[in-house]
């Protein structure tokens, strides 16, 4: 078997969509910079979050909390549906996992948490894109750890790329013996890599 898996922001999904991060910065009173900062995966709660070891109100909580303001303001919904909205989906990369389809089993690696996640299947309906989809919700860590990777390589069997625009976990990835590939921004260069090393063991 072949299979590609792919990260969603910042590869299959462009994030930081300035109206979405604006809107969430005036709720917050802060900077985009700083509302990025407070919701990032490095971040204590969004790392907790992502690992589904706190809930939804309890996130917002600390967000509110470290941004200075004795209470969460907004509703937990309209905070989540602005941030879902930082992020939208590549329209060339979503085109080209159709075809990549045809030759091998395509899937998402994200830290994310179940609201995002469920956006990601209602409104994006991601899967009808791809075939396997790995949330570090369900794993109950984030991608910082091994033994989410150890995880993911449980699940899947032969020859497997990762493509992530972030190199940490792209060693990360390496480490359990995936081939791996930094996306750059450029869908095309992506592409022909991703085609050429897909053509080296035939199709699925």
């Amino acid at each position: 078997m072949t299979v590609v898996l792919f990260d969603y922001g910042g590869v299959l999904g462009d994030h930081h969509i300035e109206a979405a991060e604006q809107e969430l910065a005036d709720w917050f009173h802060c900077g985009i910079t700083e509302v990025r900062s407070l919701l990032s995966e490095k971040s204590e709660q969004g790392a907790l979050f992502r690992a589904n070891r706190i809930t939804e109100p309890e996130f917002w909580r600390r967000v509110a909390a470290r941004a200075g303001l004795a209470e969460v303001p907004a509703p937990d919904d309209v905070l989540m549906a602005a941030w879902c909205r930082t992020y939208k989906p590549n329209d060339q990369l979503f085109a080209m996992l159709s075809s990549l389809r045809q030759e091998a089993t395509v899937g998402v690696v994200t830290n994310i948490d179940e609201p995002r996640s469920r956006y990601l299947m209602t409104e994006v309906r991601l899967m009808d894109h791809i075939d396997v989809y790995f949330p570090s919700y369900v794993a109950g860590v984030t991608k910082k750890a091994p033994e989410f990777w150890r995880w993911i390589r449980a699940q899947v069997a032969g020859r497997v790329m990762y493509v992530d625009d972030r190199q940490e976990h792209v060693d990360s990835a390496a480490r359990v013996g995936f081939a791996t590939c930094r996306y750059d921004g450029d869908p095309n260069r992506l592409a022909d890599v991703l085609s050429a090393w897909v053509r080296e063991d035939g199709a699925r």
